[in-house]
């Protein structure tokens, strides 16, 4: 379990492409600004984003798997709310 611990701290802090490109575009809507989002899919950023968002979606799908074949381990804390 400590191997599962120390490779979620060490991994970097990251954003899903799809998710960070979503919030531009949203925001480029809310100033009305066609032409932000136009520009977006003419360069091919929502193509490269939907792409690399399944692949990390995959990723996060397989670290899960492997978190399911962790022994459980009981906690001394006591979650919030208990």
């Amino acid at each position: 379990m400590q191997q599962v611990i120390d490779a979620l701290l060490a991994a970097p802090e990251h954003v899903n492409p799809a998710i960070e490109l979503a919030v531009q575009v949203q925001q480029a809507e809310a100033r009305n600004d066609t032409a932000a989002v136009d520009e977006l899919i003419r360069s091919g950023q929502v193509a490269h984003a939907i792409l690399d968002g399944e692949r990390e979606g995959r990723a996060v799908l397989e670290a899960l798997a492997a978190c399911g074949r962790t022994v459980p381990a009981a906690s001394k804390e006591v979650p919030v709310g208990f």
